[in-house]
């Protein structure tokens, strides 16, 4: 392919990837490292440079950008991503540059095609600082090889010192590129003299004492920073998490992936062992250095503070896919070995990115997008949102329009904290939406879900995505909506009111359901003095001619709040769920109450609608099931 041609591939090819990367680019919600940034850069820049130098473990060059962007482009999740797609686009072009530098204008071709779909690659074209690190390192790199491969003028010293200190400001793991050029540098003194040594090593001097002032001023948190999300892994371990990574990505299945990664890691070793040309002679060895030097670096310290992460090394897949060109470019004799291993690769990559697309297992973060679009539609003014895991995300889509309030605040748990923040919650608002996220390493007992339903009334149950979304009544508010009675079961239990509510946690004496759905119960109750027994609360669905069609029948707070515990005078709060079989038959229900000990003797029943024939309590309610 002449020049030309190779132009125009590279051009079309950036064009496309640059498309595949904005289509739906704010499709998928904000993961929380996202949210946090928005959040982040809201700060005054002086508290912003505070917090960076105290407790975040990143440079300052993205999060100043992300907030000079911001305050052109606003907020919105397409406007946080787009720097990062601007990033990853011309990474393209870079890496058809790296390929051909290193290895000649196929493999550069086959290096760009690589990274135009590379899973990781997409990932990060829409996440945080990862795609300015890819692009500045990948950047720093090509600069390199030109001064290693002799090409020398100012222009290009100023320009390599420049992307060095861009590489240093973006990520401090960034330094293992740094250090694994510096390794090339001095390999290459023989090839090209000591002079050009020298001038090189002034340019890193150069960048460097620049960025020392940032390094002092940081040490504080790079001496102490740790992360309790990441864990210890062993060299083999890792190396299998790298090689699955930068061939195929995360979003596969182990099975899915297994023959793509043999692929690509097979090519990439024939690229890596292949004949050398004169013009690539040091090339692989080069690659192999700058794969190896940040690997070891973050393994080393990984010893004494586990730190690894797929995403802190990413800036080594153009290294890799370069050999993975130069592998497929060496196959072009074997045109039929080419282009089986270059389609294994490539739908396997191609999955990973329909996955990370168009299946909600592999859904960056939870759906925070449509559950704030269904608070959206059902929330009311004054209503407060708990969330019970330190996502950032739910105060981003809150956007200020309702309180968020995070439960438990802190670990290790307190109890009593939790349970007086969450009456104090519930003293405060009428109305409160949980949205529940049980962590095993922040709540995983669901202390706040139970801490709520011992205080307020789990008025309805919705689900956005993978997000359940539980409305509660607090107390001013389900007494006044609630049906008063005056029924009393045995001698010391009295049910002193009731609600049935739609779907959507509205107070109603007529429910209209379809077969299949749900009736939504509260009962309230009240003892008179403490009880020893444990009773059962069983609430029924009778047709009209009496018979049993759907029932629930289970200690209160279903099991979790049994009679024994009940306090005299406490209003206890019961919310039971019936759901319809979908052959339920269309026609009018009833709804029947009562008590019942362990051997299912019932208790006697008196007051409001009670049967004491039969020991039960009608509610006066009326259900109808209708067609579909």
């Amino acid at each position: 392919m002449n020049p030309h041609r190779s132009s125009s591939f590279c051009l079309i090819l950036t064009l496309l990837t640059f498309a595949l990367y904005v289509y739906q680019l704010d499709g998928q919600s904000l993961r929380g490292d996202e949210a946090f940034d928005a959040i982040f850069i809201r700060q005054p820049f002086g508290a912003e440079i505070d917090e960076l130098r105290l407790s975040q473990p990143y440079p300052p060059l993205y999060h100043v950008a992300l907030k000079s962007w911001v305050n052109l482009a606003g907020d919105s999740v397409l406007a946080l991503r787009f720097l990062s797609v601007i990033c990853m686009t011309l990474v393209v072009p870079l890496a058809y540059q790296l390929g051909r530098r290193w290895f000649g204008p196929s493999a550069g071709r086959w290096t760009a095609l690589l990274a135009a779909v590379q899973p990781l690659y997409y990932w990060y074209a829409q996440d945080r600082m990862y795609a300015a690190l890819i692009l500045v390192v990948l950047a720093s790199t090509l600069t390199a090889s030109r001064l290693w491969q002799g090409r020398r003028s100012r222009a290009l010293w100023i320009s390599h010192s420049l992307l060095t200190l861009l590489c240093l400001a973006t990520h401090y793991l960034a330094l293992f590129a740094i250090i694994a050029q510096n390794l090339v540098a001095l390999w290459q003194v023989r090839r090209h003299g000591r002079r050009g040594y020298v001038t090189w090593l002034s340019t890193q001097i150069v960048a460097g004492l620049i960025y020392l002032p940032w390094i002092i001023f940081a040490w504080p948190m790079l001496t102490s920073h740790t992360s309790n999300w990441t864990q210890p892994v062993t060299l083999l371990e890792m190396l299998t998490r790298l090689l699955r990574g930068y061939s195929v990505g995360l979003t596969i299945t182990p099975a899915q992936a297994a023959l793509p990664v043999i692929a690509g890691g097979f090519v990439a070793l024939l690229g890596l062992l292949m004949r050398p040309s004169p013009t690539d002679r040091t090339s692989p060895l080069v690659a192999v250095i700058l794969i190896a030097v940040p690997i070891a670096g973050v393994y080393g310290l990984s010893l004494s503070r586990p730190m690894f992460d797929e995403r802190y090394l990413v800036f080594i897949i153009a290294p890799y896919l370069a050999l993975i060109g130069r592998g497929l470019a060496g196959l072009q004799r074997w045109r039929w070995a080419q282009i089986t291993l270059a389609g294994v690769l490539l739908v396997g990559m191609s999955i990973a990115n329909f996955n990370y697309r168009l299946n909600p297992a592999y859904s960056k973060a939870p759906s925070w997008k449509e559950a704030f679009a269904t608070l959206q539609a059902h929330a009311q003014p004054g209503d407060a949102i708990i969330y019970t895991y330190p996502d950032p995300a739910p105060i981003y889509y809150a956007a200020g329009r309702w309180p968020t309030i995070l439960l438990p605040p802190n670990i290790p748990i307190d109890e009593p904290q939790v349970r007086q923040l969450a009456a104090e919650v519930v003293a405060q608002y009428q109305r409160l939406w949980l949205i529940p996220q049980w962590q095993i390493n922040w709540d995983p007992n669901r202390l706040t879900e139970q801490a709520l339903d011992s205080l307020a009334e789990r008025a309805a149950e919705l689900r956005a995505g993978s997000l359940p979304l539980v409305l509660y009544h607090t107390r001013a508010l389900y007494s006044a909506e609630r049906m008063p009675l005056a029924a009393r079961l045995g001698d010391d239990i009295r049910l002193i009111g009731a609600t049935v509510r739609a779907a959507d946690g509205t107070p109603t004496r007529s429910l209209s359901v379809q077969p299949g759905e749900a009736v939504r119960v509260t009962l309230y109750w009240q003892t008179a003095r403490r009880l020893t027994v444990d009773y059962s609360v069983f609430v029924q669905l009778l047709n009209r001619d009496g018979q049993l069609q759907s029932q629930s029948d289970s200690w209160p707070r279903n099991g979790a709040y049994p009679t024994s515990w009940w306090q005299p005078g406490a209003e206890i709060v019961d919310t039971v769920v019936l759901h319809l079989d979908p052959n339920t038959p269309t026609g009018l229900y009833t709804l029947i109450v009562g008590l019942h000990d362990a051997a299912g003797v019932r208790l006697s029943v008196a007051g409001t609608a009670a049967d004491s024939a039969r020991q039960r309590i009608t509610l006066p309610v009326t259900i109808q099931v209708q067609s579909p």
